[in-house]
């Protein structure tokens, strides 16, 4: 068989072929194939003419001829649909952002599409999480870039995808680490080709006639309301007052909205007081309130803002131990944000000290018990720990127990933790006997009247007594007021005259009744 192939003016080729003599009853089957030419004319939904053939032959009487046609070929092109979508429209720092890739044939796709490639380049402000790429997919490859690009030889996050007549979902994480107010766009790309394997004249995504190619994008804006707390004093000591500071901010670049903030104390706390005051505060029927929240409509980027709040730490815990506070804020826009604070608990050598007067008031001469007490209430022992009483007036001691040294200062050694030392004390108010003897004499020029007032009324006084505790961690002390009565005397006046040139001298002399 000999083949010849003769171009036309047109673009058509006749290819001609001579097969010689044919025996009776011999059939003769050409097959041959053809390439779709990647011309612009070839465009999908285009109807291509139909084929020719025809034959000559001579069988001694002539040359004769016959012909068949077959019908036009319609161009079939495939076309894919991409869609990119983020989970949220915003995001804070270190939040997980979910993205979802499909892939698709269009409505206007009417043919396979081979060697699908789907290529995702994450911009920076986001950081690809892996081992969490899912979706049900087969046949052909899936690239996500970390910028930037990862070197040769490193492992890039990957799966074989492929383009059935169903929607392909792809399911993936990254963490958001933008900058504050900062627009994020994740761009997504598809290709694809016209035939499979490797083809000279395949239709593809690197352009020319047709650019096999689709992408898609999804954005999300930074947009975080901060919050951050701090405790003073830290250390706090164990029965005393502790303040806390919660600043919150809006670092995006618009308002948020419906902001919630909420504080949850520790339950060895008591609520005192905050500023400004919680909308939703459970302390108000509960001083053990665990859980206060405020509620702000709008929160501008206009920098921080604060609140104060106050609470007592529980005077019985152990020293060391921590106090647990946790704190949300969350918005419109975001989620719940968390954070939490500790606060040591200090419980040292706390010493506390009572005096106690068993008797409110006495007369003079009647005496006085005290009971002095001194308690190390803390967490660690009190050492070199001295006690010194301190009367305002003079007492006769009686009786003290136990007794001090000798100059009147009780000294320990040691006081451990919920140890108590206590000290009996016994005085007497001193009674003096008073004898009053007055000499006087009244001079003077005509007529001379001197009046004196002699009274041994005993007006009501206050016997003031301190104690003092020193050790080599604290110092303090206390004190003890009893009252001493008023007493009744005797009451006397004497008067002394004179007239002209007359001396008169009056003497008197006198002793107070004795008490009963």
């Amino acid at each position: 068989m000999q083949e010849v192939q003769i171009p036309n003016s047109d673009g058509s080729v006749e290819v001609c072929r001579l097969f010689g003599d044919a025996v009776p009853a011999q059939t003769i089957a050409i097959t041959y194939n053809c390439r779709l030419e990647n011309a612009p004319e070839c465009q999908d939904g285009v109807m291509l003419a139909g084929t020719k053939a025809s034959m000559s032959w001579t069988d001694g009487k002539g040359r004769k001829t016959d012909s068949d046609e077959a019908g036009g070929l319609t161009v079939v092109e495939p076309e894919l649909m991409l869609e990119l979508q983020v989970s949220r429209p915003f995001a804070a720092t270190e939040d997980r952002i979910s993205y979802l890739l499909s892939v698709c044939h269009s409505q206007a796709s009417h043919a396979p599409a081979y060697d699908v490639d789907l290529e995702n380049l994450l911009p920076e402000g986001l950081t690809y999480e892996p081992g969490i790429l899912r979706g049900s997919v087969r046949s052909r490859r899936l690239h996500i870039f970390q910028r930037p690009e990862p070197e040769v030889g490193k492992s890039i996050p990957s799966i074989l995808v492929g383009i059935a007549s169903r929607k392909i979902l792809l399911r993936f994480n990254a963490t958001s680490r933008a900058p504050p107010g900062a627009e994020i766009v994740n761009h997504a790309m598809v290709s694809w080709t016209s035939v499979a394997g490797m083809s000279p004249d395949e239709r593809s995504g690197v352009g020319g006639v047709n650019d096999y190619v689709q992408s898609a994008s999804a954005s999300y804006k930074r947009h975080e309301p901060l919050s951050r707390k701090t405790a003073d004093p830290d250390p706090v000591g164990v029965g005393e007052p502790l303040s806390y500071t919660l600043t919150y901010e809006n670092t995006g670049s618009k308002a948020a909205h419906n902001i919630t903030i909420r504080d949850e104390l520790d339950p060895r706390v008591t609520f005192l007081s905050a500023d400004p005051a919680p909308y939703e505060d459970k302390a108000r029927t509960n001083t053990n309130a665990d859980s206060i929240a405020w509620h702000i409509p709008e929160l501008a980027p206009d920098g921080p803002h604060s609140i104060a709040l106050r609470v007592l730490v529980s005077g019985t815990l152990p020293d060391g131990v921590l106090l647990q506070n946790r704190f949300s804020i969350e918005c419109e826009e975001l989620g719940p944000k968390n954070g939490t604070i500790f606060t040591s608990v200090q419980n040292g050598t706390r010493l506390d000290v009572n005096k106690t007067a068993l008797q409110k008031a006495v007369r003079r001469g009647e005496e006085i018990s005290y009971i002095i007490r001194v308690c190390n209430r803390g967490g660690r022992p009190a050492t070199n720990v001295t006690v010194l009483d301190v009367f305002d007036t003079t007492v006769e001691p009686i009786l003290a127990t136990p007794s001090p040294a000798e100059d009147g200062i009780w000294r320990f050694s040691s006081l451990e933790s919920g140890e108590c030392i206590e000290i009996d004390l016994t005085v007497r108010v001193p009674q003096t006997d008073v004898k009053y003897e007055s000499h006087q004499t009244v001079i003077g020029k005509g007529f001379v009247r001197k009046y004196q007032d002699y009274t041994t009324n005993r007006a009501p006084s206050l016997i003031t007594n301190r104690v003092s505790v020193t050790s080599d961690q604290m110092q303090l002390s206390a004190t003890a007021k009893v009252s001493v009565l008023a007493e009744d005397g005797t009451d006397l006046l004497c008067e002394s005259t004179a007239a002209g040139n007359t001396k008169i001298m009056k003497i008197c002399d006198f002793s107070p009744p004795t008490n009963p």
